[in-house]
């Protein structure tokens, strides 16, 4: 559904000053398919942040282990360079 054809979808007033839309089954089946389509992508969004925010503690933790074990490993060559 373009956005002129939601453009083109006006409230009327009822009897008791109530706003309604009439809708044809056509712009009724687009319309829903639209919202579908809306919820199904927002739901794929928050999906991907969710594993997004649980890759950064895991690359903020390898991050720290990385560090310590050069460090490890540069604490055990300058041991190898030092004379016993």
């Amino acid at each position: 559904m373009s956005e002129k054809e939601l453009a083109e979808i006006q409230p009327k007033k009822g009897m008791f000053g109530k706003e309604h839309v009439e809708l044809t089954k056509e712009q009724f089946e687009k319309l829903k398919g639209l919202i579908y389509r809306s919820k199904h992508l927002v739901h794929q969004k928050e999906l991907e942040n969710n594993q997004l925010r649980q890759q950064v503690p895991l690359k903020r933790s390898k991050n720290g282990f990385e560090a310590s074990l050069q460090r490890a490993k540069e604490k055990k060559q300058g041991r190898k360079h030092k004379p016993p």
